[in-house]
């Protein structure tokens, strides 16, 4: 399923587990590292987080910050990385103003609607 689907279809526990797994997949599938997925309803609260046997203890905090950012700015979390290098004292002020954002590029992020 595509990222212009699931935006159709509304975000449901049921779509945010599917893209979680499809992520996994993904992940199992080029042998990465073990991995974490959080996926954010509009709000920028979690509906699901997955976390791999093997990863670290921050994953699950560093997931959610980085789905948070790539949310709060519209854009993928290789973007806001991309910002946090070019306008670091606007990304750090933004990164004050909730305990979540995390400007880190990689992993599954995506923003859907």
């Amino acid at each position: 399923m595509s990222m212009i689907e699931a935006t159709a279809l509304g975000l449901s526990f049921g779509l945010a587990r599917r893209l979680a797994a499809s992520v996994l997949e993904h992940a199992r599938a080029t042998q990465l590292p073990p991995m974490t997925v959080a996926v954010l309803d509009a709000g920028g609260h979690p509906i699901t987080l997955d976390r791999e046997d093997g990863a670290s203890i921050l994953r699950p905090r560093m997931a959610i910050g980085k789905a948070y950012a790539a949310l709060a700015l519209g854009t993928s979390s290789r973007v806001v990385a991309e910002m946090a290098l070019e306008r670091p004292v606007f990304v750090s002020a933004l990164a004050a103003m909730t305990e979540n954002f995390t400007p880190s590029a990689g992993g599954g992020a995506g923003v859907v609607g």
